[in-house]
């Protein structure tokens, strides 16, 4: 792995996201706009109706306010990938000694950590004005690195959408296919315990929930081992993703008639 030139590509795409000012504020404006209504839906649900899953309001909002917060991987970078697949741009980029998949990553982890700084100041506002109060365990610890599992998974699947597009010919349907199924099996708006037995069941044995549930998660007071499960899962499912990239950009190279 060729690591300076990573991080130069890190670098980059740091630099091009402060320049995408418009960018940064419609995320923010999306991101408020989320967080404030499904908060205050949570903060109106009946204390009966929460209790019986030994939740909270505020477990409840916080939840809510990570898993937005992390989960902007999804769907992102999706068009930079189409765009260079039928400019044939792609062709150029895999005639570099690094691999076209990994420079990929690095640059849209730069352009998504400098959204992120900006977003952060917000979630940890609106949670802290929705709830008056910090639902974290000493687990909280490992919340650093769930939450980069968490944003490396979801950009990890966007590239694959991305890349499919060189044999789908348009990765819009797959995008929102992939999208609506993260909202409901990832526990994207609500904790995977509102779902019924059969359903939570089916969605731990996808690899949804590391997109956004098992970061979310870190604010459920689910106790160090609980929260250690879950991000052993986020590391399996990103490390399954990541080989899944290289292998579909070896594909690609074959695909476009490039040597090996």
């Amino acid at each position: 792995m060729n690591w300076p030139a990573l991080i130069l590509s890190f670098r980059l795409g740091c630099g091009a996201a402060w320049n995408e000012t418009l960018a940064i504020v419609g995320s923010a404006v999306l991101f408020a706009t989320v967080t404030l209504s499904y908060g205050e839906l949570w903060r109106n649900l009946p204390q009966a109706d929460i209790a019986r899953l030994h939740l909270t309001h505020a477990q409840l909002i916080w939840y809510l306010v990570l898993a937005q917060l992390f989960s902007r991987g999804i769907g992102f970078g999706i068009q930079d990938v189409q765009i260079a697949v039928r400019s044939g741009a792609v062709e150029v980029a895999m005639l570099r000694p690094v691999p076209f998949w990994s420079l990929t990553l690095a640059d849209w982890m730069g352009r998504q950590c400098v959204q992120l700084a900006c977003l952060l100041p917000l979630a940890i506002l609106f949670g802290y004005a929705l709830t008056r109060l910090f639902p974290f365990d000493a687990s909280a610890v490992l919340l650093p690195l769930s939450s980069a599992l968490c944003l490396i998974g979801g950009l990890g699947v966007s590239f694959l959408i991305g890349g499919a597009t060189l044999w789908l010919g348009e990765g819009g349907p797959a995008s929102w296919l992939f999208q609506k199924v993260t909202l409901i099996l990832g526990g994207l708006l609500c904790p995977l315990a509102f779902y019924p037995h059969w359903l939570q069941t089916l969605a731990w044995f996808t690899p949804f929930p590391a997109f956004a549930a098992f970061t979310g998660n870190f604010a459920l007071n689910r106790g160090f081992a609980g929260n250690a499960m879950g991000l052993a899962l986020q590391l399996f499912w990103t490390a399954c993703i990541l080989a899944a990239c290289a292998g579909l950009a070896r594909l690609m190279r074959i695909r476009i008639a490039m040597p090996a």
